[in-house]
């Protein structure tokens, strides 16, 4: 998983969903019929969208609000690709929001140039509404199919979809959409929480908009210059996370140093579904604490990405094994200060180092290279670790077949390592649940 392909899950899921949708009987072709018109029986909310009207509303007010089909948007759309989507979230959404047919909660805001028309354009129109809403209403309708619903509900949804309120207005270029679509995002936060964006989130769309400008201008933009146009175009919001001075170099320096990470994004993804808000991940600040290096002369020459991977395994390893709560984890606990020079991140450094003491030093000279290998590659991550050795679960079983394989001394260079390096203070094997215990004293 990369930056091209971080939402690829995601849009599979949702994809898959419009098929089935619109594969039912109800609503086959949806994407080829007219606005429902107002008029007796016709279940029309709102007037439809006229050419000429479109025209001169364009022209004189500059925009122009009508009823529209759902489909005539491009579901799939957004405004800034490659910001990470949370479908728990937005599963959530659908049954809070539309746990039954319902209006379409906003006005689906579109984007369009001078000399554009609308009617041309069906199925590919680019909103600057929260792909969240849709994506959410589209579930909900196929929760429902999968339910067997009563054909009343399912046309009730297709009533609904052929007339929703659409706004369009002029957005000449990129970054016009980009902001208008921040500005309606953050516009809606208070009224839907969960269209807020998580830090995860938050960091992609930062890095997002540095390379959308970087190309529109031909030019590497610094993080200063950034800074300088998030605080320019958003101030109105008052949006402390944003306008904070040092966000911007923090978020792309775990941008750079870590969300593009693979592993550690499926590991930031795993606790923002397990914990939601309070998941240690949710912080900008936090994050930037973990990416951040210590000096500890053993870490020095080891490569970064296997310190970042470590240094996210661990924290996750800690909430997912129940040996610490992600409401346990706040800053001072995971970066320290003056006076607490213990932390989780010093904690997991520690470790690592003594891992690579080991398995680089101490274990070639004893065991020798094969069997040092073979526990190394087993054991290189708590991942690992839980894959193939001792899972969180006894529900899950681990691969320990290679354990057979080693020799006695190699089976106690495991032990050594496990009880050192991969194991919490006062943790047993506990079961992994859902419910977290009340937070205990770190270390």
């Amino acid at each position: 998983m990369g930056d091209s392909d971080v939402n690829a899950a995601y849009t599979v899921q949702m994809h898959d969903a419009i098929v089935k949708l619109k594969a039912h009987a109800v609503f086959h072709n949806i994407d080829l019929v007219e606005p429902l018109p107002i008029s007796t029986g016709s279940g029309g909310a709102q007037a439809p969208y006229n050419p000429a009207d479109f025209k001169n509303a364009m022209e004189s007010a500059g925009h122009y609000v009508c009823g529209c089909n759902f489909w005539w948007q491009d579901p799939l759309y957004t405004p800034c690709p490659g910001v990470p989507l949370n479908l728990t979230r937005i599963t959530q959404m659908s049954t809070q929001v539309f746990a039954e047919p319902v209006p379409f909660p906003v006005i689906m805001t579109i984007g369009v140039r001078a000399n554009f028309l609308p009617h041309e354009h069906k199925g590919g129109l680019h909103r600057c509404t929260p792909e969240d809403f849709c994506h959410a209403m589209i579930l909900a309708v196929v929760r429902d199919i999968d339910a067997n619903a009563d054909a009343g509900v399912l046309l009730a949804w297709r009533r609904m979809m052929l007339s929703v309120p659409f706004r369009f207005e002029f957005q000449e270029s990129h970054q016009q959409v980009f902001f208008r679509a921040f500005a309606l995002r953050e516009e809606l936060v208070t009224f839907h929480g969960a269209v807020s964006r998580t830090a995860f989130q938050r960091i992609y769309e930062v890095a997002r908009f540095k390379q959308l400008v970087e190309k529109e201008r031909g030019a590497l933009l610094s993080n200063k210059a950034l800074a300088d146009v998030y605080r320019a175009r958003l101030s109105k919001f008052n949006s402390a996370d944003v306008l904070a001075h040092g966000f911007v170099d923090n978020a792309m320096a775990v941008y750079e140093r870590a969300a593009r990470i693979p592993e550690v994004q499926a590991m930031i993804i795993e606790l923002e579904n397990l914990c939601g808000e309070v998941s240690p991940f949710n912080s900008v600040t936090k994050m930037h604490f973990m990416v951040k290096r210590q000096k500890l002369k053993p870490l020095d020459s080891m490569p970064e990405i296997q310190l970042v991977n470590w240094v996210f395994g661990y924290i996750t390893d800690l909430v997912m094994s129940n040996a610490c709560t992600a409401e346990a984890m706040s800053t001072r606990t995971l970066g320290g200060d003056s006076n607490n020079r213990v932390c989780i991140v010093g904690m997991a450094h520690l470790k690592l180092s003594f891992w690579r003491l080991l398995v680089d030093s101490v274990f070639p000279g004893t065991l020798g290279p094969d069997t040092t290998h073979i526990i190394g590659s087993k054991l290189a991550t708590f991942p690992d670790y839980r894959a193939n050795h001792t899972p969180y679960s006894a529900e899950k079983a681990a691969d320990t077949a290679w354990l057979g394989a080693l020799p006695e001394s190699g089976r106690l260079a495991v032990a050594l390592l496990e009880d050192r390096t991969h194991t919490h203070p006062s943790s047993h094997t506990p079961e992994h649940t859902h419910t977290r215990p009340p937070a205990r004293t770190f270390p």
